[in-house]
């Protein structure tokens, strides 16, 4: 069902429900029965601009009708009228309203709310806000929006804000941009973790055992009087690995490890590069769209509202400083940001996984040294000693 059939069925719904009268004493009776005409009268006046598509004129009208009789169906009705008139974020903020208010009565038109609020949230930006500490005041923009943790993401219109948590005197502040229709993390963190260091242990120690000498060997005694050549096996390496760079010479692991590192480094530092260009110019046109909106005197009444503090928001104020242009590069940057700040965190993740597989292969498949010394045996040269030799 469109919204101008909707907005007539509903209508017609209220304007019976208001017709209904509570028993009351004489003069309460006559106080709500003149509020309910008049509130009806409002109603049916918006319905009759909603169908004649005065978006503006009918939210104005179910304002006023909703001021008078905080009737759910008057609710909904300014919700959509909101929405056709260009107005997402107050459209969003009145679905939701709806939407807790009929929880538990099972209220038939809850599913048109639902798609209201989604259709409301496409053109408006959201912010997910979590804090280290729990029960800390969130601010955005200085306006306490709750404590933490917050229950659901933060309607907020499209642009820049500040969000800010505090407890126990101490604050954390993030600057982030929030983008049509998508849900921005902004993680605070006001208690930094701090480093432990390990106690050093004091008292006595136990001394340190000096391995035994090995005696020295006796001269072998033979009846030759010659030198005794032998091969010898030195069962006493270290067990050491070869050289780091003699492995990575011959070693695939090395060949893989180095190219994705490489390819990873390259890909971060580029990106990054193209971010902080990206962000700088995101920055320069926000500061530029609000100094310029703020000293704009046709903001300040413009379509019944004072637009002077967010002229990017649906629908773009048009005005002689050509808003449309500056806004639709904002809107360009944010998303060359967001993609360059994307691009730029997967090469370095990429890098650092590279750098872990050289690590892991070293230890994993260089050789070591007492493997090369039980293949390799070497000749041992013994003096002997005999009664008519020496050497």
């Amino acid at each position: 069902m469109n919204p101008r059939v909707r907005a007539l069925v509903l209508g017609l719904t209220l304007s019976s429900g208001l017709l209904t009268l509570s028993v009351s004493p004489p003069e309460a009776h006559a106080q709500d029965d003149a509020t309910t005409v008049e509130a009806r009268k409002r109603f049916l006046e918006g319905v009759k601009l909603f169908d004649e598509k005065k978006y503006d004129l009918a939210r104005a009208a179910f304002l006023q009708a909703y001021a008078l009789k905080k009737h759910p169906d008057v609710l909904l009705n300014l919700a959509q009228s909101e929405l056709m008139s260009g107005k997402p974020f107050e459209a969003a903020g009145h679905f939701k309203e709806f939407l807790r208010d009929t929880a538990n009565d099972k209220h038939p038109k809850r599913g048109d709310a639902v798609r209201g609020l989604d259709e409301s949230r496409q053109k408006i930006g959201r912010l997910q806000i979590t804090v280290d500490l729990a029960d800390a005041e969130v601010l955005v923009d200085g306006k306490r929006v709750g404590v933490s943790p917050l229950s659901e993401p933060l309607d907020v219109m499209p642009g820049q804000h500040s969000v800010e948590a505090k407890k126990n005197g101490k604050s954390a502040t993030q600057t982030v941009g929030a983008v049509d229709g998508k849900i921005q993390i902004v993680s605070l963190t006001i208690e930094p973790p701090t480093a432990g260091v390990a106690p050093v242990p004091t008292g006595a120690t136990e001394p340190t055992k000096t391995p035994p000498t090995r005696p020295a060997a006796t001269p072998a005694q033979t009846n030759e009087g010659k030198l005794d050549i032998t091969p010898s096996t030195d069962l006493s390496s270290s067990g050491s690995r070869e050289p780091f760079m003699r492995w990575a010479g011959r070693s695939p692991v090395a060949y893989v490890g180095a190219g994705v590192t490489a390819v990873g480094l390259g890909l971060g530092i580029g990106f990054a590069i193209a971010y902080n260009s990206t962000k700088g110019k995101a920055d320069d046109l926000v500061g530029q769209i609000t100094t310029r909106a703020a000293g704009d005197p046709d903001l300040v009444n413009y379509q019944g509202r004072n637009r002077t503090t967010n002229p990017c928001a649906e629908p773009v104020a048009v005005t002689t400083n050509n808003y449309p242009k500056a806004c639709s590069n904002l809107r360009a940057n944010l998303d060359d940001t967001n993609r360059n700040r994307t691009v730029m965190t997967v090469g370095f993740v990429a890098a650092g996984v590279g750098v872990a597989t050289i690590i892991g292969g070293y230890f994993l498949t260089a050789r070591r040294s007492d493997t090369a010394s039980l293949l390799s045996p070497r000749l041992a040269v013994t003096p002997l000693l005999t009664p008519d030799t020496r050497g």
